[in-house]
């Protein structure tokens, strides 16, 4: 009995082999000019659903901003109101009121005598 080293193939052996199982299991993939191309008409559409959608945020932006100077304005309104009724300056509506009270319970005091 004699032993024998094995013999390795050559890389080209082994290349053509590895190509050959390749093209066995999966099929060949189309060259990129096939699948690349973008037909006229679908480029067109593309960029006009892009531009709308661009003006779609833009007017959605104007619309919040809008919104943002109303809610602005009614709530300095609200405040001045506030203010009018309960603040602490001496025109407000609690402030007058109480001055009303004072001057009618003193009307309605008997006057006392000074003995």
């Amino acid at each position: 009995m004699s032993l024998t080293t094995p013999t390795t193939p050559s890389i080209e052996e082994r290349l053509a082999r590895l190509e050959s199982i390749r093209t066995t299991f999966a099929p060949p993939a189309p060259p990129i000019t096939e699948y690349a191309k973008i037909p006229t008409w679908l480029g067109v559409v593309n960029a006009g659903t892009l531009l709308a959608v661009i003006i779609a945020i833009g007017s959605f932006g104007y619309y919040l901003g809008g919104i943002n100077s109303t809610l602005s304005a009614t709530s300095a309104n609200v405040e001045k109101l506030s203010n009018a009724v309960s603040g602490t300056s001496r025109e407000s509506i609690t402030n007058r009121l109480s001055v009303i009270e004072t001057k009618l319970d003193s009307i309605n005091k008997p006057a006392r005598s000074a003995n």
